[in-house]
C-alpha cells in the first residue's frame, strides 16, 4: 500500500491515530500528515 487517506465529518483523529499505531506495531514506516482546513491562503488570495 503506498497510501491512504480517511475522510469524513467526525472522528477521523481517533481512527487515524489507532490506524498509525496498528501499523507502526506490525513494522510498517508511518507518517500522518494533516492538510489546513482551508487549503493554501496563496490558492485562495483574492
Amino acid at each position: 500500500m503506498n497510501g491512504l487517506m480517511i475522510q469524513g465529518d467526525s472522528g477521523k483523529s481517533f481512527i487515524a491515530t489507532g490506524l498509525c499505531r496498528f501499523l507502526t506495531r506490525r513494522g510498517l514506516r508511518v507518517r500522518a500528515v494533516r492538510l489546513h482546513a482551508y487549503g493554501s491562503r496563496r490558492l485562495h488570495s483574492s
